[in-house]
């Protein structure tokens, strides 16, 4: 009896050890379990968190870019507003001076038809007048009067500030008047035919020329430099430019230096007077 009750102590004692164990083991297994558990929650924490930050900074950010938005919108349409009223002032003055400028369209082309018809008036005044009346005395004709002070006085005045040509506009108007000046073109060669080899300087350029020419030395400055008698200008015909010599007269015994807008300026007038004359 004894040993069978030692035998069951002994079976007891391996019994608790056993659940000893087991309870060890779930001791272990439950803080395992807890510190998974509160692991899991921290991160899930963090993750929530993170997740409400993120969602906030959308938000922040979708209501900045909103306000922006709405801010230049309204400075857009502020804009707008100035553009559209710009554009309406600008429409009203174009409408004005529309209005303006058909008014006097239609004023000068009023005050035009009538200068047109006094011109034709005078025109036929001179037409009829211009027989009758002596060379001498046709700058009286109104016709006249006027072609002289717009068109022939202002094509005969040569010359410039900084040089003054010797051409008189008087005595020339006078001469073309009765009968038209000699004009003719010189050549180069037929020039520095003309002028002695030795005589081909100039103070501004080696190849100018001087000397004795055709024309008395009047149409020569001291520079020995070829001058038109027009104009005052120099005449550089040796870089190809055209060159001309003029006398008022049949019986003159002088030829003088001229330039081509002299030349063309005397042909005009010349032309005009022949036309006078014909008359």
């Amino acid at each position: 009896v004894l040993h069978r009750q030692t035998q069951e102590i002994q079976n007891l004692r391996e019994d608790l050890t056993r659940l000893n164990e087991k309870y060890i083991q779930q001791i272990e297994s439950r803080a395992a379990a807890e510190q998974a558990r509160f692991e899991v929650e921290a991160e899930l924490e963090d993750l929530s968190r993170r997740l409400f930050e993120e969602a906030n900074e959308m938000v922040s950010k979708e209501k900045k870019a909103l306000f922006i938005a709405e801010k230049k919108i309204g400075q857009l349409e502020r804009t707008l507003l100035i553009v559209h009223e710009e554009l309406n002032n600008e429409r009203a003055q174009l409408k004005e001076l529309r209005a303006k400028f058909e008014q006097q369209e239609k004023i000068y082309h009023h005050h035009h038809q009538q200068y047109d018809n006094n011109l034709l008036n005078l025109f036929k005044d001179f037409t009829t007048l211009a027989p009758k009346t002596p060379l001498d005395q046709i700058h009286r004709i109104s016709f006249l009067i006027q072609c002289l002070d717009l068109d022939v006085e202002p094509c005969l005045r040569f010359g410039n500030v900084k040089c003054a040509g010797r051409l008189p506009m008087r005595k020339t108007l006078e001469a073309i008047t009765h009968h038209p000046c000699y004009i003719e073109p010189v050549a180069a060669t037929a020039l520095e035919q003309a002028i002695p080899a030795t005589t081909h300087r100039s103070s501004h350029d080696s190849r100018g020329s001087t000397g004795k020419n055709p024309s008395p030395s009047s149409s020569l400055d001291n520079n020995d430099i070829l001058i038109c008698h027009g104009c005052g200008s120099e005449i550089k015909y040796y870089e190809q430019q055209p060159l001309f010599r003029y006398r008022l007269k049949e019986f003159d015994t002088e030829w003088y230096w001229i330039d081509q807008a002299c030349r063309d300026r005397l042909v005009a007038v010349c032309n005009f007077y022949i036309f006078v004359r014909n008359v």
